[in-house]
């Protein structure tokens, strides 16, 4: 996925968890989404950012996007190890409520039972 973000995936139950690390930019945008699609025409996504080293506002929008997506076709992107300065930008955005914030993927696992 672009020299800058590589991912790995997880799968437990009914959710996919991508662990990433590198950066997500606008110059992987498109490849991160195309994953995230993929993963939600099927099942809810967790998307563990806490080896992610830079997410731009371009990646933020990408989170949104995916996260609406998601929404749409009755699944939810659940978003795990996002640093403090992501979720103020987030907030300042007014784009927190897009987004299911979880610790762990057995939390995330919970919630996706009770979001979806």
């Amino acid at each position: 996925m672009g020299s800058s973000l590589q991912y790995s995936i997880e799968e437990r139950e009914a959710v996919r968890a991508v662990h990433m690390t590198g950066s997500l930019t606008g110059a992987n945008r498109s490849v991160f989404e195309a994953l995230v699609e993929d993963i939600t025409s099927k099942g809810n996504c967790i998307v563990n950012l806490s080896s992610v080293s830079m997410v731009s506002t371009s990646g933020i929008a990408a989170l949104g996007e995916v996260s609406l997506n998601a929404r749409k076709k009755g699944k939810r992107v659940m978003l795990m190890g996002a640093n403090p300065s992501m979720i103020r930008t987030i907030e300042q955005l007014d784009m927190y409520d897009h987004f299911i914030f979880v610790d762990s993927v057995e939390e995330g696992l919970l919630k996706s039972r009770y979001y979806t």
